[in-house]
């Protein structure tokens, strides 16, 4: 077996994206179904990236990059979307706790950009 060195952190939307064309493939492989479907089922009741698109995620990173954000933190804010200071805070674990949300700080600036990019209320796009 060989070993792929080409390794790349991927969002759940990619993921999905992945996991709902190998489902719908004709090819499919019995072992691999019962994976495939309870990824997609998870992924699709429990994380957001059924309202995300690859532009808005897109639009997202290029929107914090200012704030020179790891790979690790960037990937854990497009999959999570926090919707909370304390949520927030979670994901960004290096930056300063703030009591409460002064608009200019980092936190509350992620969390806006947040807002407007990658985390849409379900019930607006219906």
């Amino acid at each position: 077996m060989e070993v792929d060195r080409n390794v790349k952190l991927l969002t759940n939307f990619e993921v999905l994206q992945l996991i709902n064309s190998k489902l719908s493939s004709k090819k499919k492989i019995r072992s691999q179904q019962t994976l495939l479907y309870t990824s997609s089922k998870y992924l699709n009741s429990k994380t957001p990236c059924t309202v995300q698109s690859p532009e808005a995620i897109h639009a997202f990173s290029r929107a914090v990059k200012p704030f020179e954000l790891s790979k690790v933190e960037l990937l854990m804010l497009i999959n999570h979307c926090p919707s909370t200071q304390v949520e927030l805070s979670v994901v960004m674990g290096d930056l300063l706790v703030c009591i409460s949300p002064a608009p200019n700080t980092v936190e509350h600036q992620v969390s806006r950009l947040m807002m407007a990019a990658i985390r849409k209320n379900p019930k607006e796009s219906e």
